[in-house]
């Protein structure tokens, strides 16, 4: 039933008592206690003061700011604090033992309480004894106890119980100052950084929380450290290999580390003591990364099957005894970087999708004793960089990240229901968590891109000089305009956006603005237009548009299956571009290309490729192609006119690909250890020549002018590792 809340609110004044029921559930709001059938329920203060406000409002829809000032009056409170307090209650509300009782949010308004709640009437006779004096309630008056005194003590008992309320209510002052404050250092998270963690590129924390293992990069080669945390005193656990190593996992019982180490054709989970000692191996061809079982029996990843089929699988701890328990089929997937166990051991979290035109993701659970599945998110991200359960089971820990090209976030999603709450707030990235046994802390790792944008003069490497900037931009794809500035995609605003700077830094300018991402610009040479690739339907996939230079009057020029990678001919008329999913596997790319004012886009050519450029006299493009799922990617030249390749050069993969001024060869980047520079292959044969001369830092983007000079954007990540205390 619904309850009248002014009325019950002046009821509670008259009586200072009230006691409701609903469910299993008691709540007496005079010795503020809660029971479900008869035992008593221990919660925090202020969310015994949420759940007793929802149910003097049964079935209203309180909107959070009624919420939260009715919880925190006059207090800066964030709204995640509301959220939860929320999702506390919804998890004790889903123990209501058959009952149905929940809290429904309402999005962007409130919530609503749903069970129905009836008043308890209080005995009509109560008697107690308290502090020398008789406290009763006579027959017919129940809400005002008398006060029956001795004569010789009266005077004398008034002004010893004016004392001791003086001294409860200073007592009860304190103590509730002690947890309000308390309580709000506790919701107020604390970042700290684990010294010695800058090149770490795999990491896990310890269940105790006293150990970290982190894979270190040198030289091109990786080993595996462990650094006492407390100390900061480090031991290297393996030599240096060129294999990867990731997928860190620690036995539950703090002993052993668990790791995959991944060549060319394998990837195999081995273990070893923390502190160093015998390799052991458990299993062939594991996924990403493991998690155990609460008592530390078995543990639980994702397979890659032929066929993009994916196998969630539990195996013994000693790698026999696999059990399959659930599979995705194409188009579905499992992240198999993102799983964990639940502390209870009935379902294994892991990270859930769908490829196509919406590939946003979301957290699932899957149970262990029937492999059915139930969402644990209802905000699907576009994807997650680490799983971890609260070892106490009220929700998990996720790096995830809202966008394509958005930055990732750690996140709190309260379990069994609730909405997620986002515990890191700046601009950096934050990912592959993990969580103490005790839930007091979460380990992240802190991932720093930093970009900045050189400029190469004409043979003449040795005197590159950088383009000074103001603004905290990430240079991720750089192009020349016709008047010797340049264009990029930048994060220096709310989204990621297209700029445009001049080379002395100055005159810096956002040409769009959202929503979402707006990348990879690229000038047409008469000046007349600014072409770029949008992510706006919120369909998952990039398309290409067309602005002015002063970045107004977009047209959009495609809409199919994803455009991306734009390149212009020449004169300004033809856009080519790739045609598929950004993050589809490369064999369904194509090349396409589609007339600068508008109209029909056109295939280029039917084989497996990407990423075109069109050389300076508008005859010829380059472009990786693919022959088959398993084949090396080749740098392939074409007529214009398309159809199949003219001529095939050796480039490393992966690379753009760059016309020089002259047309007579073709520049890439070639990365060795850490340090990135830019070579060019002669089409008509040849040593490739080395065009720059960086000792440091690697190359993510560059752009030949047509005097001779090259662009180049910078780029090397900084890595810490974070520990997050304080967070609910």
């Amino acid at each position: 039933m619904a309850i009248n809340a002014s009325h019950n609110s002046l009821e509670n004044k008259e009586n200072g008592v009230r006691v409701y029921e609903f469910g299993p559930f008691q709540l007496d709001t005079g010795q503020r206690t809660l029971t479900r059938d008869g035992v008593e329920i221990r919660l925090k203060p202020k969310t015994l003061e949420l759940l007793q406000l929802f149910v003097e409002r049964g079935n209203e829809v309180i909107s959070k700011d009624q919420l939260m000032e009715g919880i925190w009056p006059g207090a800066f409170v964030e709204e995640a604090n509301l959220t939860v307090h929320v999702s506390q209650l919804r998890k004790l509300l889903a123990e209501s033992n058959g009952h149905s009782l929940s809290i429904e949010t309402f999005p962007k308004i409130g919530y609503r309480f749903t069970a129905d709640v009836r008043v308890v009437e209080p005995d009509s006779n109560i008697s107690q004894r308290q502090n020398g004096f008789e406290l009763k309630a006579e027959q017919g008056d129940q809400s005002s106890p008398t006060v029956r005194e001795t004569p010789r003590t009266g005077r004398a008992s008034r002004w010893i119980a004016v004392g001791l309320a003086l001294l409860v209510a200073i007592a009860g002052g304190a103590l509730a100052w002690r947890s309000w404050s308390g309580w709000l250092d506790r919701t107020t998270p604390t970042i700290t950084r684990v010294p010695g963690t800058e090149q770490s590129s795999s990491i896990a924390l310890s269940p105790n929380g006293e150990y970290l293992a982190h894979a270190v990069s040198k030289s091109g080669k990786r080993t595996l450290m462990m650094t006492h945390i407390s100390s900061g005193s480090s031991v290297q656990l393996l030599p240096p290999d060129e294999a990867l190593y990731y997928g860190m996992t620690f036995s539950p019982d703090n002993n052993h580390l668990y790791f995959i180490k991944s060549g060319a054709e394998f990837s195999t989970l081995y273990k070893i003591p923390i502190l160093g000692g015998n390799v052991t191996k458990i299993l062939d061809g594991v996924g990403m990364r493991i998690s155990f079982s609460p008592d530390g029996s078995r543990f639980c990843f994702v397979r890659k099957l032929p066929g993009d089929v994916y196998s969630l699988v539990t195996v013994a701890a000693d790698g026999s005894n696999e059990v399959e328990i659930a599979r995705r089929t194409p188009p579905e997937y499992y992240a198999g970087r993102d799983i964990s166990w639940s502390p209870d051991g009935n379902l294994i979290a892991v990270g859930a999708g769908t490829r196509g035109n919406n590939p946003k993701s979301q957290i699932v659970g899957v149970r262990t004793d029937s492999g059915a599945e139930i969402p644990l998110t209802e905000k699907r991200f576009s994807g997650f960089d680490g799983i971890e359960w609260l070892r106490d089971g009220s929700g998990l820990v996720a790096g995830m990240f809202e966008g394509p090209t958005s930055t990732t976030h750690v996140w709190l999603v309260p379990y069994p229901a609730g909405e997620p709450v986002r515990l890191t707030n700046d601009l950096e990235n934050y990912g592959s968590v993990g969580v103490t046994e005790d839930s007091t802390t979460i380990m992240a790792g802190q991932f720093k891109d930093n970009t900045s944008v050189w400029v190469v003069p004409a043979e003449a490497p040795d005197q590159s000089s950088p383009v000074r900037s103001g603004k905290h931009h990430k240079f991720q794809w750089v192009r020349w305009t016709p008047d010797g500035g340049f264009i990029f995609g930048s994060d220096a605003g709310k989204n990621r956006d297209v700029w445009r700077m001049e080379l002395d830094g100055s005159g810096d300018r956002q040409l769009t603005d959202g929503p979402d991402a707006n990348v990879m610009p690229v000038a047409t040479a008469d000046g007349r237009y600014v072409v770029f690739a949008a992510f706006r339907d919120n369909n998952g996939l990039f398309e290409l548009w067309r602005m002015n230079p002063d970045g107004s009057e977009q047209v959009r020029l495609t809409n199919g299956s994803g455009a991306w990678q734009p390149s212009l001919t020449p004169d300004g008329k033809w856009v080519f571009y790739t045609s598929g999913k950004m993050d589809g596997p490369p064999m369904e790319r194509r090349v396409w290309k589609v007339p600068v004012d508008g109209g029909t886009p056109v295939l280029f050519t039917e084989l497996p490729a990407y990423q075109a450029d069109v050389s300076p006299d508008g005859k010829f493009v380059i472009c990786w192609i693919k022959s088959d799922e398993k084949a090396s990617p080749k740098a392939a030249i074409f007529s214009i006119d398309g159809a199949y390749p003219l001529k095939v050069l050796d480039a490393p993969t992966g690379n753009r690909l760059d016309w020089t001024p002259d047309g007579k060869g073709i520049s890439y980047i070639k990365t060795e250890g850490d340090t990135s520079n830019i070579w060019t292959q002669p089409i008509e044969g040849g040593l490739p020549r080395q065009e720059t001369n960086f000792k440091s830092e690697t190359i993510r983007n560059f752009d030949w002018s047509h005097d001779g000079r090259i662009l180049v954007s910078r780029f090397h990540k900084s890595r810490d590792v974070m520990l997050i205390r304080n967070f609910r």
